[in-house]
């Protein structure tokens, strides 16, 4: 079958004379690029429903095919003395085969050769090769490569993963925690700085079904045929193999500018954004969805769930950092994003996010009298609030040195023994549950009326580290009020 797509001379159609004795597919007598919106698509269905009809009546083909190729690898990796099994998967340019070496169970990866397709097994031995000298624990070790002497068929033999990938994780309903999330990222993150020490490689874009989790441990495969083009990219960056990469097209490939190292930060970010929400940003069934991308590049935030941002603050905080459309705003290296991802899988708030906040606070809040009597007004437009403060004789000039000293407190640790005595003064108030998130809400309302001097995405920044440095603080009073409370003695009855 053929397709029609644009028109040819009468020259060219006696060149090309079986054109007018085969059935164009779709049996559209216009080409493709004369027709308008609707007409296409209706054409591109009927295109698409012929062909699937073809490669449906040539199954005993593909089978024949498959027990050739499989016929080929026997032969190949036999040399090794490991015995191939049946095959357990298959992507768009490969298949999966089970493998045993000395009782040890393996899984050889086989590219299925094509005409045209020389550059892609090209690129694929030499990535290999690459990945074999990685040692870091997640990433999954590759024992043998296709020989040199061996032209016929490309394959590398890895170690079989028995657990889930976390697309089948994701798939069966299940899940991961946000500490979950922090520590597989973390790992592969480590698996990246091996990747780019020393080389230009970079791990490139991971999708759910490439890692493996265990609940503890993620392991990688840094073989996905999609890698061909990270290699290509950097000469033509609009450059794909498969459609199922266009969501996880970084900003430098989509507009067509370099790669690097910090292109990898975007491409775990996208992978943790997913994992958070079960479901990718970006949805792309056309080409025309391509807009939402760039839509998505310039505002991550914008896509994130309210549940993340205020659920989990820091991790909204570390994400949206990798996700930058800049990658000079990116992390500032990979160590650095390691650790604060670590610190938030251990449940702690990251030391770049109090170092955020301690450097905003004194250079520009500490000092801004705006700032604290917006704070106020919010905080007071509950009438029961501000009768609380009332009825004990505080005004907002006093309570405002009561709240700086309370930050001080929060930022500096070394202050604990003030924030304790702020604490002890605040159990002798009715103080609801209700009111700790109404005093944090007031708090980030009168912050993005003093941020207005930053861009849109900075401001979204401060708004995530300053949650996550007040919720765990608010908690922490909240929770030692209701000790004090109720170690206190009961008043004694007289009769």
């Amino acid at each position: 079958m053929w397709v029609p797509i644009d028109d040819i001379t009468a020259d060219e159609r006696r060149r090309i004379p079986t054109l007018n004795t085969l059935q164009a597919a779709g049996g559209q007598s216009r080409p493709l690029r004369q027709l308008g919106d609707q007409e296409l698509d209706e054409a591109l269905g009927r295109i698409r429903e012929t062909l699937s009809r073809i490669i449906d009546l040539q199954k005993d083909t593909s089978d024949n095919f498959r027990v050739a190729l499989k016929s080929r690898v026997v032969a190949s990796v036999g040399r090794l003395g490991i015995r191939v099994g049946p095959d357990f998967a298959a992507g768009d340019y490969s298949i999966f085969y089970k493998a045993e070496q000395n009782d040890r169970i393996l899984a050889v990866k086989a590219l299925v050769p094509a005409p045209g397709r020389e550059s892609i097994a090209k690129d694929f031995v030499k990535r290999a090769r690459v990945v074999q000298m990685i040692n870091d624990p997640s990433a999954i070790s590759i024992r043998n490569i296709v020989p040199e002497s061996d032209p016929v068929v490309s394959w590398v033999v890895m170690d079989f993963i028995e657990d889930k990938t976390l697309a089948e994780l994701m798939k069966s309903g299940q899940r991961l925690p946000a500490k979950s999330v922090a520590t597989v990222i973390a790992q592969l993150a480590h698996v990246a700085v091996e990747l780019h020490d020393g080389s230009q490689h970079i791990l490139g874009p991971v999708q759910p079904n490439h890692v493996h989790f265990d609940g503890d441990r993620a392991r990688v495969s840094l073989l996905p045929i999609a890698n061909e083009t990270l290699e290509s990219c950097r000469i033509s960056p609009t450059k794909l193999l498969n459609a199922t990469e266009l969501p996880y097209l970084s900003p430098e490939r989509y507009y067509g500018e370099p790669i690097d190292k910090r292109t990898d930060q975007y491409h775990l970010g996208i992978l943790a954004l997913e994992l958070l929400t079960g479901t990718h940003p970006i949805s792309i069934k056309a080409f025309s969805d391509l807009k939402s991308s760039a839509a998505f590049f310039e505002s991550p935030r914008a896509s994130f769930p309210e549940g993340l941002r205020h659920g989990q603050p820091a991790l909204s905080f570390i994400v949206a950092r990798m996700l930058a459309r800049d990658p000079t705003r990116r992390w500032a290296s990979f160590p650095h994003l390691i650790k604060a991802l670590t610190q938030v899988a251990e449940e702690n708030v990251p030391d770049v996010i109090k170092d955020y906040v301690r450097d905003r606070y004194r250079e520009k809040l500490r000092a801004d009298e705006a700032f604290f009597r917006s704070f106020y007004h919010t905080l007071f437009k509950r009438a029961d609030i501000k009768k609380l403060f009332e009825d004990r004789g505080v005004n907002e000039e006093s309570q405002a040195r009561n709240l700086r000293q309370t930050i001080a407190s929060i930022l500096h640790p070394a202050y604990s023994t003030s924030f304790e005595e702020l604490t002890r003064k605040h159990s002798e108030f009715v103080i609801e549950d209700e009111y700790y998130g109404l005093f944090r809400d007031a708090f980030l309302a009168a912050l993005r009326d003093a941020d207005k001097d930053l861009d849109e995405e900075a401001r979204e920044e401060s708004q995530d580290a300053w949650r996550a440095v007040l919720d765990p603080a608010l908690a922490y009073m909240r929770q030692q009020i209701s000790i004090m409370r109720s170690a206190a003695p009961s008043p004694i009855a007289l009769t």
